[in-house]
């Protein structure tokens, strides 16, 4: 993936993110606009008529992820996202398996929708570098957009003001973890009387929204 599609993608997740998990819970009840389901048919690539049914299976992924997590050590584990147009969860693990325990928590109709993946790096990991990013940022007074970890692809992503690409500090914490950081630069246009407030990527609404814009690209 490139940096280009990274930066859009952020910029979707503050777009969509908060109107999209508010539809999922609101649809529950019944509280929701024609105009927010005519949204998410169009992300969805789907009907109208069909937004209704896909959520549901969402509401129930959800569940199923909630159940999972609770049981999985972050030393192995490395977070999970969903695909709501395949109706499927995917865990990243280490290992590549889902253990015989986690799925004796699970209705066995649901099984199906569970799929592991095999990925490098652990929920554990990825915390840390994401955490020691933060620390560089904050001591640095470093200008940035956005960051937080890409659970689909396993990574931390960040997007950088242009003028700090060359930052002595920030420069060579980013070549310490070459594999694990996907870095982006964006023109914030900033300057002396102006800072844009700070903001961090809450992680499940970026896997949420992105699988759907990924549909779109």
């Amino acid at each position: 993936m490139n940096r280009y599609n990274i930066q859009l993608k952020i910029l979707v997740v503050f777009l969509l993110g908060f109107p999209f998990c508010l539809i999922i819970s609101t649809h529950a009840s019944g509280l929701y606009s024609e105009m927010q389901m005519q949204s998410l048919a169009k992300a969805f690539n789907l009907p109208v008529n069909k937004v209704g049914f896909v959520l549901k299976q969402q509401r129930n992924l959800f569940s199923i992820d909630q159940q999972i997590s609770s049981l999985l050590n972050e030393d192995d584990f490395a977070g999970s996202h969903i695909d709501p147009i395949s109706n499927k969860m995917y865990i990243n693990t280490l290992s590549g398996k889902i253990l015989p325990d986690m799925l004796a928590h699970i209705s066995s109709d649901n099984h199906n929708l569970i799929q592991a993946v095999k990925v490098n790096y652990s929920l554990t990991t990825l915390n840390k570098v994401k955490n020691e990013l933060a620390e560089v940022i904050k001591q640095h007074d470093i200008s940035f957009y956005a960051f937080g970890i890409d659970i689909k692809h396993n990574n931390v992503i960040a997007t950088i003001a242009q003028n700090m690409s060359n930052n002595p500090f920030l420069k060579p914490f980013i070549n310490k973890y070459p594999e694990l950081l996907n870095v982006s630069y964006v023109n914030l246009n900033y300057t002396t009387n102006y800072t844009k407030k700070s903001k961090e990527i809450n992680d499940k609404v970026v896997n949420t929204v992105r699988n759907l814009y990924n549909r779109n690209l």
